[in-house]
């Protein structure tokens, strides 16, 4: 037999590569914790940081047996090994879901005593080993592969499912077969194929293909056949699947995916991203990738006619070694790219006064208060802009004094460094998972800390001596969220945003039947907004440039897959008409919200904060579309003056005039917004 395939696979993976430097390599944060939740399921040789966001968290929470979806497939682990499904799509006019519904179990012989473990990990995929490197069997997830991966040492592999097996390559009567592929039709009318790298003899029946041998060094490759797609990529019903698909498979089913090494090159005004594709035994034929659609706009390779469904749109093969885009980084700031019109500077200004002498902070939980820091920032620069430097510098003491205790830890809620997993939790939630948003449990935190890199970034502009002072501490909140290295000690690496998937994942250390989820992408762009100023006043290349990429490169997903237009969406048109969804899950999108469902609820929570870059992500062409649903809810509900402002200021992008004149009306602008900042909004649309 050849070298084990487990063995080959953890020495290329056990290689890591690192082509940014960290923001920093201080030691964390004054106060240091242990989390009660503990890393169980990582091999001893993973030490922390550990991966907290990821797409496959739920391998990881608990059991590690919740459902994990990624392009193409859902995977839930078992005692035995993992059950690989292909849910079918479910559309209505409030969801678009693809539930988890179980097709194939690859397992073997050996039954295990101990649970799977995590044996290594990459900026995008996964390696999770059932036994042991003398005995056992390696599964390397790869989202985008369109085969599943099983690397067997010193086991027979075995495979069954729920579904009845109707017949073996076009053999109806159970028996022996063998061979190295072997087509499986369901009675759920799905086909998969099953690869193995040398012939192999199973004896079939109903349930299961059961090893007619023991032992051994085995590649195993699981795919299903796609259904065949019309020429606006939705299923034709009835249909027999993608026959074309089948030789594609065979063509491609010995080069095997087994991670990706992330490199990125970030230049002033761009930055080069760069996945390459490991593969089994490093060949030097390129492995097929599904790519998804933000991905189809930016890379240039010629796709082949492999087409896969997925919950956010139709994933295209690709054949290459290396994927590279770049994304363009914006120059647009402190301020809107036009000034205030001369007209309402006066108005303005009166709100601004008013705003400033009322100025308090209620909250003490991360989140909320960082809301209210952020708005009073936003009032900050704009006071600069219109003139007002005493009005600024006033605001700007007001943050300082409210940001001390956190900074020193005296407060209430103050943050920590959690050396179990490795980052910065707040002190409440750490102990309390239903409290600060989850935040104890590493839920949110792009969103929570971006509020507070946000008003840092304006400190630091009028006072640099407080940015020098405290660089660290608010580094420590920038490396929580955003470290773009594998050499940073104390923090993992993006601990919120996907390559792959081409967007941030909330949710933590929680367990999801739904996988991973993400509900407020705009906050999202404003934490990578906020690093991004802090970069720049502080003349800091790394973390500057780094915010401009995450923030173009949010942005990019969020119209991708948060927006939909007449001309351009991911989803079926039953779906697409609502315009914006509220949350996007691992296996579902929809338009509610954790609290609550409908357009106002799903669109404003995915517009706040509005802040200058905003409009780089609500152009006008979307909002034509976007705002008559929005406001034709607003119409028929009940909804206070926090959620009629941000409808107003989506208005204010299509007729500034009239939301101008709306916005006067209103009294709570909620904790985030103000009337500053709403009519500064209105008054520097084009």
């Amino acid at each position: 037999m050849l070298l084990s395939p487990v063995l080959v696979l953890l020495y290329a993976l056990l290689c890591p590569v690192s082509s940014t430097q960290p923001f920093s390599e201080a030691q964390p944060m004054k106060m240091v914790v242990d989390h009660p939740i503990k890393p169980d399921f990582f091999a001893s040789h993973i030490k922390a940081p550990y991966p907290t966001n990821r797409w496959w968290q739920n391998f990881v929470i608990d059991k590690g047996t919740f459902t994990v979806s990624f392009c193409p497939y859902s995977v839930q682990l078992t005692n035995y090994g993992a059950s690989v499904g292909s849910p079918i799509k479910r559309v209505s006019d409030f969801e678009v879901s693809r539930y988890f519904d179980a097709g194939i179990e690859l397992s073997s012989d050996v039954h295990f005593s101990k649970p799977h473990q995590i044996v290594d990990y990459d900026s995008i995929s996964v390696s999770v080993q059932f036994g042991s490197e003398s005995q056992g069997f390696v599964l390397p997830f790869v989202p985008g592969s369109p085969y599943v991966t099983a690397l067997y040492t010193n086991l027979a592999p075995k495979l069954a499912t729920i579904e009845q097996i109707q017949s073996v390559n076009g053999n109806y009567e159970h028996g022996i077969v063998e061979g190295t592929k072997f087509v499986l039709k369901l009675s759920n009318k799905q086909t998969w194929i099953l690869y193995l790298d040398e012939p192999a003899k199973f004896t079939w029946n109903m349930f299961a293909l059961l090893p007619e041998f023991t032992g051994g060094n085995w590649v195993v490759r699981l795919a299903v056949l796609p259904s065949q797609l019309d020429q606006n990529n939705e299923v034709i019903e009835d249909a027999e699947l993608d026959s074309s698909a089948e030789s594609l498979l065979d063509e491609h089913v010995k080069i095997v995916p087994t991670g990706a090494e992330l490199a990125v090159h970030s230049e002033d005004t761009e930055s080069t991203v760069s996945l390459h594709w490991t593969t089994l035994g490093n060949t030097t034929t390129a492995p097929l990738i599904l790519a998804q659609p933000h991905h189809q706009g930016l890379l240039s390779h010629t796709p082949i006619p492999l087409k896969y469904e997925t919950v956010t749109g139709v994933a295209t093969g690709i054949v290459a070694h290396t994927w590279t885009w770049t994304e363009i980084h914006t120059d647009m700031s402190w301020t809107a790219p036009r000034p205030v019109k001369e007209s309402r500077k006066a108005d303005l200004i009166e709100a601004l006064v008013q705003d400033a002498y009322n100025v308090t902070f209620q909250a003490d939980d991360p989140y909320f208060l960082g809301k209210e820091l952020s708005r009073v920032a936003r009032q900050a620069i704009i006071a600069e802009e219109l003139g007002q430097v005493e009005i600024a510098l006033k605001l700007v003491d007001a943050i300082k004094a409210e940001m001390e205790p956190w900074i020193n830890a005296t407060n209430y809620d103050y943050l920590c460094y959690d050396q179990t997993w490795g980052g910065v939790v707040p002190i409440v939630g750490l102990y309390d998972a239903g409290a600060d948003f989850g935040g104890g449990n590493y839920n949110d935190h792009h969103f929570h800390y971006g509020y507070f890199i946000y008003p840092a970034a304006v400190v630091a502009k009028l006072d640099p001596e407080w940015a020098k002072k405290n660089n660290e501490w608010v580094l420590a909140l920038a490396r929580d969220i955003a470290n773009p290295s594998v050499s940073d000690p104390y923090y993992t690496q993006y601990r919120f945003f996907d390559w792959y998937s081409g967007h941030s994942w909330a949710a933590g250390l929680f367990e999801f039947y739904d996988g991973r989820n993400q509900e407020s992408t705009s906050e999202a762009i404003n934490a990578w907004y906020g690093l991004y100023l802090y970069g720049l006043v502080t003349d800091n290349a790394n973390v500057k440039r780094t915010g401009q990429l995450l923030l173009a490169s949010e942005i990019r997903g969020a119209q991708t897959y948060w927006h939909s237009t007449d001309a351009k969406s991911v989803y079926p048109k039953e779906f697409a008409k609502n315009k914006m969804c509220g949350m996007i899950w691992s296996d579902k999108v929809g338009i509610s919200t954790w609290f609550g469902s409908g357009a106002v609820f799903a669109h404003g929570i995915n517009m706040m904060p509005f802040t200058p870059v905003t409009e780089l992500y609500l152009d006008q062409p979307f909002v034509s579309e976007e705002y008559p649903v929005v406001e034709q809810e607003l119409k028929h509900g009940d909804y206070n003056d926090e959620w009629t402002a941000l409808v107003m200021m989506d208005k204010a992008i299509l007729d500034a005039d009239s939301a101008w004149t709306e916005l006067q009306y209103l009294d709570d602008f909620g904790g985030g917004n103000s009337r500053t900042n709403a009519l500064y909004w209105a008054a520097t649309r084009p």
